[in-house]
């Protein structure tokens, strides 16, 4: 477990290295594919018998920092 998060850890530290002009893009980036994910979690739930209603409760945040 101690090394699960450590590419994570490294693009994040690359993102913040990177230009401020790219903050914009990430945000977007990490906008969709959030969309995406929660949509394909919604329809998985909606196909099992019993669990289509709560389908709706899937959602996602995401939080940003004073930097971006």
């Amino acid at each position: 477990m101690a090394g699960e998060f450590d590419e994570l850890m490294q693009l994040a530290a690359d993102l913040e290295a990177g230009p401020d002009s790219l903050s914009g893009y990430v945000r977007k980036a990490v906008q969709v594919t959030s969309n995406k994910v929660k949509k394909s979690a919604q329809e998985t739930v909606r196909e099992r018998k019993g669990l289509g209603h709560v389908a709706n409760a899937i959602t996602y945040d995401t939080k940003e920092s004073a930097s971006g």
